[in-house]
């Protein structure tokens, strides 16, 4: 799988998970003050996962790792949508009350460069959880008792 599997970071993985982050708002200008409206965060989240099509029937022992393996590993990649959804609602929750005696345009930059930091901070928290979790190899409450 890791041979033909999809490639990450420069590697292959037996399974990947790509997500992208994107915001829309609109401004408005009431008297002095410039308010964001309309703030739309949307993740579109893609998942990589191999199938096994035995020519033959498994044994159980093999038919029980694949199984496990396979359960574990969409466990992890559905972990990296959460992770991006976090982020996600993070960016909405950050962005739906800003205002400002600012231009528009400024507050547009200021609004654009909060979600940036946060798709960064997104991001680190996404190589923490593979770091963590081995990419995959131990759950979060496997590493949180093993430390």
């Amino acid at each position: 799988m890791r041979a033909v599997g999809p490639a990450a970071d420069g590697r292959q993985w037996a399974g990947a998970t790509q997500a992208r982050t994107r915001w829309t708002f609109t401004h408005r200008r009431r008297g002095m003050v410039c308010m964001l409206y309309d703030v739309r965060v949307v993740v579109t989240a893609q998942m990589r996962l191999p199938r096994w099509q035995p020519d033959v029937p498994p044994d159980s022992a093999t038919q029980a790792w694949w199984d496990d393996f396979s359960a574990r590993l969409l466990a992890h990649e559905r972990g990296h949508v959460r992770i991006a959804v976090d982020g996600a609602r993070e960016i909405a929750e950050t962005l739906r009350p800003l205002e400002g005696s600012v231009s528009c345009d400024a507050l547009t930059m200021r609004a654009n460069g909060a979600a940036r930091i946060i798709l960064v901070r997104a991001r680190e928290r996404q190589a923490e959880y593979d770091r963590v979790t081995g990419h995959g190899v131990r759950t979060e409450t496997d590493s949180a008792t093993t430390g």
